[in-house]
């Protein structure tokens, strides 16, 4: 699968139509004053574009600095034949 684009925004979705996608307040960076640190939701939203045809897992992790896991977000989805590249979003 190549990664087209990733984003960390504070929401992204699809339109209507489900071929417009929309994504508000791309994050520059995520800055806090002292620990513990409480943030707002975030989303995480990428482009991918298959390399095979059929089922592909996928999963978004944020770890701590010391690399353990404070949430995941996984997937399953199915790229079709004529797949030219599909959004994924992960909402945290």
């Amino acid at each position: 699968m190549k990664i087209n684009f990733l984003h960390i925004c504070e929401l992204a979705f699809t339109s209507s139509d489900n071929y417009s996608l929309n994504v508000l307040r791309i994050f520059e960076g995520i800055k806090h004053r002292g620990l513990p640190a409480k943030f707002p939701k975030l989303t995480v939203v990428a482009n991918v574009s298959p390399l095979t045809v059929g089922d592909h897992g996928f999963s978004i992790k944020i770890l701590k600095p010391d690399k353990t896991m404070v949430m995941e977000v996984k997937s399953i989805f199915n790229f079709p034949t004529d797949a030219g590249s599909i959004n994924l979003i992960g909402y945290f």
